[in-house]
């Protein structure tokens, strides 16, 4: 049994300008510690089922840094189904990435972020370990560090696109061989509910794998299991799924998902497509469609390269940089292939849209 592999039975021992400190892995019993630090360095209002969503049902994975019993720092990962080019693997996506301001300062190479992180990649992602490799949506300030501490490549951008819905314009219509259906999740029998929307997904995944295009990317796994727990069983959000499909036809082609618009002329963010590459323009037709009649003032949606490539000719109104993308160097990849995973990502797949 490797060292790296030990951490996560024995914590570390470590010394930080002066201090001494304890790497481990999280556990459940870390909860309210965790809690506590993520609401400090985020100013977030998550509470234990929101830990519970995550940590547990979502069987993600941390490495953590205490000093007097207190959680410093914090990096964490999601286990995320992943096809590389058609060859299903398992990825791990970071997140929740932290440290308290007062750390934040030490003046050393090996700082707390250094070690939560590196704790984290080298104990579970590369060759003989649980995943394949890490990847994450950072910010630029966050990736630049990382690079420069030697934990991560810079892989890619990913843009937050913006069509606003002017008054009086018209836009495209679904052509006639094509409709759209709003999937609720309202009704009282869940149950019949979610095995009609299971079914659906389901039909919806299945054709975006079928996409010849599809082999050109990494794109992360839109299965049931996935959209399930990421839209369904998220406890601090509410989404809607608008479906494509033929007229003459109940089979699902596609399915986007959409964001609750808070109030009468706020934005709408569109957060997934299920479906195939190929069909991107029509999803974005369909989906202005349901932006405009929720009156809705515009459509946001977060998009990689490869994404954004395919509604270029969308009359887009503003493209702005939201998000970095880093894979860590620990991965089972060279750092070229890391450069051309042709990495397929929208706002759902993050952990925090």
């Amino acid at each position: 049994m490797s060292n790296n592999r030990n951490l996560t039975e024995q914590p570390q021992q470590l010394s930080i300008a002066g201090q001494a400190l304890t790497l481990r892995a999280l556990t459940p019993e870390d909860e309210p510690a965790f809690l506590k630090l993520h609401q400090e360095v985020f100013g977030s209002s998550v509470d234990s089922i929101w830990f519970d969503w995550k940590y547990k049902l979502g069987k993600s994975v941390g490495m953590s840094l205490w000093f007097k019993g207190r959680m410093v720092a914090h990096c964490g990962g999601i286990p995320r189904s992943v096809l590389h080019h058609g060859v299903l693997k398992q990825d791990l996506q970071i997140g929740d990435v932290m440290v308290l301001p007062e750390w934040r300062g030490a003046l050393t190479r090996q700082n707390p972020f250094f070690h939560v992180s590196k704790g984290l990649y080298q104990t579970f992602v590369g060759a003989g370990k649980p995943f394949n490799m890490g990847f994450g949506f950072p910010n630029e300030r966050h990736l630049s560090l990382a690079v420069k501490l030697g934990i991560l490549w810079r892989i890619g951008e990913v843009h937050q696109l913006r069509w606003n819905l002017r008054q009086g314009t018209k836009f495209s219509t679904l052509e006639w061989l094509w409709t759209d259906e709003h999937l609720s999740t309202l009704n009282t029998d869940r149950q019949a509910l979610h095995a009609n929307l299971k079914k659906k997904v389901s039909q919806a995944w299945q054709a975006m794998q079928k996409d010849a295009s599809i082999l050109k990317y990494t794109v992360g796994q839109r299965d049931w299991t996935q959209f399930e727990w990421r839209f369904l069983k998220r406890p601090d959000k509410q989404y809607q799924f608008v479906a494509l499909k033929r007229p003459w036809s109940a089979k699902c082609v596609g399915i986007a998902v959409l964001s609750v618009p808070a109030e009468t002329g706020a934005s709408m963010l569109w957060l997934d497509w299920i479906g195939p590459p190929s069909l991107m323009t029509l999803a974005q037709h369909m989906v202005l469609k349901h932006a405009r009649i929720q009156q809705a003032s515009c459509v946001l949606t977060w998009a990689s390269g490869q994404v954004e490539n395919l509604l270029a000719n969308t009359a887009i109104d503003t493209i702005e940089t939201c998000a970095m993308m880093g894979g860590t160097i620990f991965s089972d990849l060279s750092a070229e292939q890391a450069q051309n995973l042709h990495l397929w990502a929208m706002a759902g797949d993050t952990d925090f849209l």
